[in-house]
């Protein structure tokens, strides 16, 4: 619990902690927490909330004249630690990444500040090691990730280096330069604040814009797969309305004429010239029958009497 509200304080108010080191341990031995607290917020994964920017512009702030920090040894030693840092949380990441994930014992290991970090790599690449470091928490696990991923060592070495230099130098020189002004002296705690809220920002926007692609994704993806719904359905239907519709047996011939409606058969009867096309009533079928014509053969009885 001391070392928590040690970190918080550190955070509220670095001047007091670093005029406290430099009267107690000295001007040499006083490198000695500055070095140490850079490097521990670079290199290890599971303390990404120690105050490296504002530390940093504090430390500036006392590199300038009479305030018993050397500018030169300042930059150096301090590019140092957050190269050091870097390199340390690279090889923890490819050595212990994934076990490390799996235990889940680490719980600023995320699944979204992984993901988001994991992200920024894909978008950035190499030179995505050189832009964390002024995203606070996301400088501290993109090491890790660099190395859990397998990252070259060599190629992430040369951007490491050129990162921690330019953000070591960076906030250093904006306290050495503007940390002696009146108003930053006198809203010396506001100033930190400012700090802390500039530096958050970019790592604000990328969650919002993250959050924000990942809802259209979403969005997209349930349209589409409401129009794949649609489109099932509406092929059942025309599946179902084709099953239900009634079968013509009748085709058009080899000519291409329609077929003629079938009619019943009338057999051509002897001695009539045109044959009924239909059958019609009893009347008609004797008078048309064989059976009522005259007679043209003679009995034998008949042909006596002659």
């Amino acid at each position: 619990m001391e070392i928590i509200q040690f970190f918080v304080d550190l955070l509220r108010d670095p001047r007091s902690f670093i005029a406290e080191w430099i009267n107690t341990l000295g001007p040499i031995w006083v490198y000695v927490p500055l070095f140490g607290i850079i490097f521990v917020e670079t290199g290890l994964v599971i303390t990404p909330f120690l105050p490296g920017d504002s530390l940093l512009f504090t430390a500036g702030i006392f590199a300038a004249d009479g305030g018993g920090l050397n500018l030169a040894v300042l930059l150096i030693l301090l590019s140092l630690a957050a190269i050091l840092g870097n390199t340390s949380n690279y090889w923890i990441g490819r050595k212990l990444g994934q076990s490390i994930i799996d235990s889940g014992r680490v719980k600023a290991l995320t699944p979204q500040r992984l993901q988001r970090t994991q992200t920024f790599f894909d978008k950035y690449g190499l030179l995505a090691v050189v832009l964390t470091r002024f995203f606070p928490i996301i400088r501290t696990f993109a090491p890790f990730i660099a190395g859990l991923g397998g990252m070259h060592f060599a190629r992430f070495s040369i951007f490491n280096v050129v990162g921690g230099v330019l953000w070591v130098c960076l906030f250093t020189l904006l306290g050495y330069f503007f940390g002696g002004i009146p108003l930053v002296q006198d809203n010396f705690e506001l100033v930190i604040v400012a700090i802390v809220v500039i530096s958050f920002l970019p790592t604000l926007f990328g969650i919002v814009g993250a959050r924000l692609r990942s809802k259209k994704a979403g969005e997209k993806s349930t349209d589409a797969a409401n129009a794949t719904g649609n489109t099932d359905t509406m092929s059942a239907t025309s599946a179902i309305d084709t099953a239900d519709m009634p079968v013509t047996t009748n085709t058009a011939d080899t000519t291409g004429a329609l077929p003629e409606p079938d009619t019943p058969y009338a057999p051509e009867v002897p001695g009539t010239t045109d044959a009924p096309d239909t059958l019609g009533t009893s009347d008609s079928l004797v008078t048309s029958s064989p059976l009522n014509t005259p007679n043209t053969f003679d009995t034998p009885d008949k042909e006596a009497d002659r």
